[in-house]
């Protein structure tokens, strides 16, 4: 072989030449002295020292590089100043048109040319690598090739950050693209001269660290794995870099004249080793440099190492602790994730958890979500997730304040945010809420299309809560609690309509907890209400005849329509209606304003296609199948339709059903027999005893003789209170109706919930003395606003009944609402002694109360003691239900528990089998027997809507009373609390015409009554001591309606 033949370039030879002659020095070619077959080069190679020569061609190879950089700088300075004098010209002439347009936004373009300028740098150091070794002649002439594509391209990359930079005079001075312009240029013009050596593109490792850095930070990787990927990135960048410079040095050696040492051989191999073990400051000794001039490059290298070392190891090790104390970073490589903050324990953390995640919710276009859970503590999950319930991939856990640390939770990526209450009531409760409302508002500000949910502890503060979804915490409870007193049972009716449950979970409850409860509960526990767009088949029908179709065709109740607007409807796809997930509300049909009208009556024409059902999965591709079988036999059945299965025979309504005959008889009521696991006793609530299950001498072969409950009942609660109007006999229930001229003299005030002061001599003389009263009502514990409390059991008028007096015991300050209306009202009663004392019981003639209320003294919250243990919150309460149930027994099955730990309510029960109910307390059977509130039902209600949004208005229209903002249409209040729908939840015995016949017939007897039943509230039999009620929200057709069963009716006002 001979030598190698560079390129000629002479106007860079003559350009160089004028900072270094070539006459400086002469040119010795060496042979390799270890290789004996090995040919001579003019190149210098690492096994021999190289010229003075060549210590001048490098050199004038960096003068070359300065001055490009030179010119760079002096482009950029002249475009800047040229840009500002155009701008001048066109604000002196009045145009304000931009002549160039710069992008802003790092998308996923500018994404993609960073991850081919990382692959092209990456390319360049692999060229720079086989240079510094002997090569031959062809793949050296290949590796030049490459080398100057390579850096062709990775200039049009400069020229375009170039382009994209409003000032190009700091651009160009950036280290990164001084960097970038000096391993261009050096590689351009190595290869063209006849000593040139090595270019200096192993500056590359420096530079390729700034597309790494911006692609982590757009992909958004765990925190502690991007530091540690970059810091190990900046070490081989300063590594390579280092190992390049003191190669490059030692193996030129000393300038000219310079001979205080000699000269040693140096590979790039070597280097790397040196610089490594040198930076470490470990320094093995076996390698160092001899020139002066890698010397002082080695003294940097010290200095720099130490420095780099213990900076990054302490950054590692930083944040390390500060991950697990939970001061780190949220990161997501999705597009959207879902923020938990606000007044964060372990209460409600648990609580959002458990509906956020559940499985119901896996079809769901929202599901599958990560959280960020941001608290003032440390919120601890170890407990939560010991049956591995939750996805803790799926969930971060940091301790900060919002709006303070909105950049640790990636608020400009979340889609949605929940600013969660305190899970106990607060005794100044608007001064939390305007924190709240204060956090909900500055998010919005910062992103305006993300979704707010906020938990309120004040029904005032829903008047402000504009622009965000909000559930009062308070109204909620009020409802709640006040209206068990007329309707017991109706917190787990509640409840089962807004927690996600289905048959594969309860049985693994089942399963793990040997639960106690009846069957009936638990396939009432499976419900959940859907949005529905009704075929045109079913429309223009009324109310009466849709819901009986729904129910005795396919077990399902038509709760509310949608009077709103819904042109938008007649363009979705009828396919895309039978692909929805079997989630609620998977897809809303249409994106136009909403009403929402529950219960309108059965003569009301239902003529819009959104309609709210329950149900227990998602009825919309069943009632599209079942509709589209009917459409297509209606051609051969001109007065009926035929069935889609020939053996199922259903009920028919007006010979409209969907599959079976006007004629077809009624099916033969099932067996109703408890289910194996179910342990019942006792009365509850006062009611009477249990009779006989059914008139049929069949029935009464086959049932167990009914045992008598442990409980005495006393005198039942009065028709008022109950919602049966006077007049209106039990048995027959006959609708009485009142003359126009009535219903307008007893139209309700929105702004006035009580009455006119009545007089004081009569007020006085109705006055009863506390210890005579009976059949009252006991609240032990004082509302922030009686009016509000009472609000589901008020008159038309505002009024309480006369016949049910309600005492208030309570020992602290009266505000001036609820002292106004103490006074106002006869039989309304206050007892100025602690609420959950026990001689106050006695003062307030407890053993002839027909209701007693337990609720929890906010006086009480003046620590963070339930960050430590929660169930100390509830202490009081429980001594008191404790000592009530061993001191006034009869008493104790008529007692409501406020409770704010779930794991407390296993101590309202003494035979309440042992289980860990910290996962869910609707499996606890004093809850499911309408004996506990607890706070879970709030922050369950706010996790479903994110779902189900339609669930809010549904819930304050059933409880009579505004527990969110969110009104009929969807509105987001804006000043107003909206109206409550016009309809009541009551409950009533069952007509004694009905017993013994299915459900069926019970349901259409009432709806032609103009009353929707939404349940049975059934004393529930046991072969053991006593009987317990029970709920059973939309029961079956075909069940068999017992004797002593209760109905829960909803009835228009």
């Amino acid at each position: 072989m001979g030598t190698v033949e560079h390129p000629s370039w002479p106007g860079v030879n003559k350009y160089l030449d004028y900072f270094v002659p070539k006459n400086v020095s002469e040119t010795v070619p060496l042979c390799e002295s270890d290789f004996s077959l090995g040919p001579c080069y003019n190149l210098p190679s690492p096994y021999q020292n190289i010229s003075s020569r060549a210590f001048f061609g490098t050199f004038r190879v960096f003068m070359f590089c300065v001055t490009v950089q030179i010119c760079a700088i002096l482009a950029s300075l002249l475009f800047d100043l040229s840009k500002k004098l155009v701008t001048a010209i066109k604000v002196r002439f009045g145009s304000s048109r931009q002549l160039v347009s710069y992008p802003h936004a790092y998308t996923r373009a500018w994404m993609i040319l960073d991850g081919i300028e990382v692959v092209l740098s990456l390319t360049s150091l692999i060229t720079f690598i086989i240079r510094s070794y002997d090569v031959q002649d062809r793949y050296l002439e290949a590796t030049n090739l490459i080398l100057w594509i390579v850096e062709a391209l990775l200039f049009l990359r400069y020229l375009l950050d170039w382009l994209a930079a409003r000032k190009k005079t700091p651009h160009v001075v950036r280290r990164c693209e001084v960097l970038s312009l000096t391993s261009f240029s050096s590689s351009l013009v190595v290869p063209f001269l006849s000593n040139g050596w090595l270019p200096f593109n192993f500056l590359r490792a420096v530079t390729v660290t700034w597309p790494i850095r911006r692609l982590f930070e757009k992909l958004d990787f765990p925190e502690i794995y991007e530091n540690v990927v970059l810091s190990l990135a900046d070490f081989v960048a300063m590594i390579f870099s280092f190992a390049g410079i003191i190669f490059i040095l030692e193996n030129i050696g000393n300038p000219p004249g310079w001979y205080d040492s000699q000269d040693t051989n140096l590979s790039f191999f070597k280097s790397v080793w040196f610089v490594t073990v040198t930076v470490s400051t470990v320094g093995y000794g076996d390698v160092y440099p001899v020139s002066f001039l890698g010397r002082i490059a080695g003294m940097l290298f010290i200095v720099t190492g130490v420095l780099f070392f213990g900076t990054k190891t302490s950054q590692i090790a930083m944040l390390l602790q500060e991950s697990a104390q939970g001061y780190g970073r949220f990161s997501n490589r999705r597009s959207s994730h879902v923020i938990l903050t606000g007044k964060l324990d372990e209460v409600n953390f648990r609580d959002f958890l458990q509906e956020y995640f559940h499985r119901e919710h896996a079809g769901h276009r929202k599901a599958g979500l990560k959280i960020c859970a941001l608290g003032s503590y440390l919120l601890k999950v170890d407990r939560i997730s010991s049956r591995g319930t939750l996805p803790l991939n799926k969930l971060t856990i940091l301790k900060g304040h919002f709006p303070t640390d909105k950049h640790r939770v990636q608020l400009s990526k979340a889609s949605a945010i929940f600013l969660l209450s305190k899970s106990h009531p607060a005794e100044d409760g608007r001064s939390e809420d305007k924190e709240q409302l204060f956090c909900a508002f500055k998010a919005k500000l910062w992103r305006s299309n993300i979704e707010v949910f906020a938990n309120l502890l004040d029904r005032r503060s829903l008047l402000h809560a504009s622009g965000i979804t909000a559930v009062c915490t308070s109204s909620l409870r009020d409802g709640l609690l006040c209206k068990s007193a007329s309707c017991p049972g109706i917190i787990p009716l509640i409840g089962n309509l807004v927690v996600s449950a289905n048959s594969k979970s309860l049985r693994m409850e089942d399963i793990s907890l040997q639960l106690p409860l009846p069957r009936t509960y638990l396939e009432g526990l499976e419900l959940e209400v859907y949005e529905v767009v009704l075929p045109d088949l079913l429309l223009n029908r009324s109310f009466a005849e849709l819901a009986g179709l729904l129910f005795v065709d396919l077990s399902m109740l038509l709760l509310a329509v949608d009077v709103g607007d819904e042109e938008e409807l007649r363009s979705v796809p009828r396919s895309l209606l039978r692909s929805r997930s079997p989630s609620p509300v998977s897809k809303r049909a249409g994106d136009g304003k909403r009403r929402i009208l529950l219960f309108p009556g059965k003569d009301f024409l239902v003529q819009r296609r959104r309609v709210y059902i329950i149900a227990k999965e998602n009825p919309q591709k069943l009632i599209d199948e079942r509709s589209a079988a009917s459409s297509r036999l209606s051609s051969s059945r001109k007065a009926q339709v035929a069935p889609m299965d020939q053996d199922e025979t259903l009920l028919s309504l007006n010979g409209k059903s969907f599959g079976a005959p006007a004629s077809a008889p009624a099916p033969p009521p099932r067996s109703l027999g408890p289910h194996s696991d179910v342990f019942v006793g006792g009365a509850n609530f006062g009611e009477e005893e249990a009779g006989a299950a059914s008139n049929s001498p069949e029935s009464r072969s086959t049932r167990k003789k009914t045992k008598k409950p442990r409980d005495q009942p006393l005198k039942p609660l009065p028709k008022e209170l109950l919602g049966v109007q006077p007049g209106v006999e039990e048995g027959g229930l006959e609708h009485s109706r009142q003359s126009g001229n009535e219903e307008e003299g007893k139209k309700r005030s929105s702004k006035n919930l009580v009455p006119e002061m009545e007089d004081g001599k009569d007020k006085t003389a109705r006055k009863q003395s506390i210890s005579s009263l009976q059949n009252h009502i006991v609240v032990c514990g004082m509302p922030k606003s009686i009016p509000d409390f009472l609000a589901p059991i008020l008159g038309p008028n505002g009024q309480l009944s006369q016949e049910t007096p309600i005492l208030f015991i309570w020992d602290g300050k009266l505000t001036q609402e609820n002292a106004e209306f103490l006074q106002r009202f006869s039989n309304a009663h206050h007892l100025p002694e602690p609420p959950l004392d026990p001689a106050s019981f006695k003062k307030a003639n407890i053993s002839w109360a027909a209701t007693v209320l337990l609720l929890t003294d906010i006086r009480q919250f003046n620590s963070d003691m339930e960050q430590y243990n929660p169930e100390l919150l509830d202490a009081e309460v429980i001594f008191a239900y404790k000592y009530i149930q061993r001191k006034f027994p009869n008493v104790a099955s008529r007692c409501i528990c406020e409770v704010t730990e779930n794991q407390s309510v296993q101590l309202i029960q003494e035979d309440q089998p042992a289980q860990d109910i910290y996962e869910s307390i609707y499996l606890n059977r004093s809850f499911a027997q309408g004996r506990v509130y607890s706070s879970s039902l709030a922050t369950s209600i706010l996790a479903q809507s994110f779902y189900s949004p339609h669930i809010l208005p549904i819930i304050s229209a059933l409880l009579s009373t505004p527990i969110t903002n969110v009104g009929f249409d969807e509105s987001m209040g804006f000043g107003e609390v909206p109206q409550g729908s016009k309809v009541e939840v009551i409950q009533q015995p069952v007509d004694a015409s009905l017993q013994g016949k299915p459900y069926a017939d019970a349901f259409l007897f009432y709806l032609n009554r103009n009353l929707l039943p939404i349940g049975l509230y059934r004393l529930e039999e046991d072969d053991g001591v006593r009987s317990e009620w029970y709920p059973c929200t939309n029961p079956s057709p075909d069940m068999e309606i017992l004797q002593q069963d209760k109905v829960f009716l909803l009835k228009t006002c």
